[in-house]
């Protein structure tokens, strides 16, 4: 199965969003007397193509400088600035879609105009929230998936940035805080591409989940880890010359039964407790001793096929901290 990379997940969602919209908005130009065959597909292919201008504005902004000036704007600014532009977007693909379909000129009305901020400024919020709680967050806790504990079948990745307190100590903390923030986004689009889950950072670490079915197929999980190191790899002169250092992580990975639920009453998380994950830090953890990058249990690698050009040697039976049994790992390696 091809991985989804996230522009497109995201051009996907926004897609569905844009057309439901569009549909809406058929209906209410057309009115009551007229059937969803005639408003329907009109008001679909007018929320492609106000998706369509809303990726190309995210597109032209992710080239121009102001993209930097964006990202460290405050959170209200910020959702601000995108509920204008997606309001341009929206009003474009509507005049554009009654020119085509209607064959007249736009009438802004201004219940037309309430309704396309109110959409313009949900979009950019819902993402916005979502990407603070973590991808698919915001729905789980919506339909209360995890309202009640379940257990779930799950592989954890720990990642955690090589010799983070040396380089702190040599750079300062504000430039470490600037490269350790440039590190945990440049190893995320490979993980969400994989279709991986951002769990948490702790400290300079960074916690990836996936169900069991997601992250075994096509062995999803060791492609994320090793695009990861890829993209670091192909960045690790822009990092040299910043921050006077290439930066490498150590990763360790493991699957088992966790207790997935929601936890806390005041700062709320949907957590993932069970020994598979103690058992994933510890496998990272002993990284240092066997040195090398990247090792998983032989539970885990036994239970998928090796993708080609990586290769899975056995270190052998390691005991690990905390742990009263031993437990088989592999170094993996690509051969590219």
């Amino acid at each position: 199965m091809k991985r989804i990379s996230p522009s497109a997940a995201i051009f996907l969602e926004i897609s569905v969003l844009s057309v439901i919209f569009g549909a809406l908005i058929g209906y209410f130009m057309h009115g009551p007397d007229v059937g969803p065959a005639t408003y329907a597909p009109q008001g679909a292919l007018t929320g492609l193509i106000i998706s369509s201008f809303i990726m190309l504005f995210e597109w032209l902004l992710r080239r121009h400088r102001i993209a930097n000036v964006l990202r460290h704007l405050p959170f209200l600014p910020f959702i601000l600035f995108k509920a204008l532009l997606y309001l341009a977007a929206i009003m474009l693909g509507l005049a554009l879609g009654a020119l085509l379909f209607l064959g007249s000129v736009l009438t802004i009305t201004i219940p037309l105009l309430l309704i396309s901020f109110a959409v313009s400024l949900a979009i950019p919020l819902a993402m916005a929230i979502n990407s603070l709680l973590g991808k698919g967050v915001l729905i789980k806790f919506l339909v209360g998936r995890y309202h009640s504990p379940l257990l779930e079948e799950r592989i954890f990745l720990f990642l955690d940035l090589e010799g983070s307190t040396a380089i702190a100590e040599r750079i300062g903390p504000l430039a470490f805080h600037r490269l350790l923030n440039r590190f945990i986004s440049d190893v995320t689009d490979p993980v969400m591409a994989s279709g991986g889950e951002i769990y948490k950072y702790v400290g300079d670490e960074i916690i990836i989940t996936w169900t069991a079915e997601n992250g075994l197929r096509d062995a999803q999980c060791l492609h994320a880890c090793f695009d990861a190191h890829a993209a670091l790899t192909t960045l690790a002169d822009k990092y040299d010359q910043e921050f006077g250092v290439k930066p490498r992580f150590r990763a360790g990975m493991h699957c088992g039964v966790s207790v997935t639920g929601e936890m806390g009453t005041f700062r709320q998380e949907i957590a993932y407790l069970g020994d598979v994950v103690n058992t994933t830090a510890r496998i990272q953890q002993a990284c240092r001793d066997v040195g090398r990058w990247f090792l998983a249990s032989r539970a885990l690698i036994d239970r998928l096929r090796l993708p080609e050009g990586i290769s899975a040697e056995s270190v052998g039976e390691i005991p690990l901290r905390g742990k009263k049994e031993v437990i088989e790992l592999l170094a993996l390696e690509s051969k590219k």
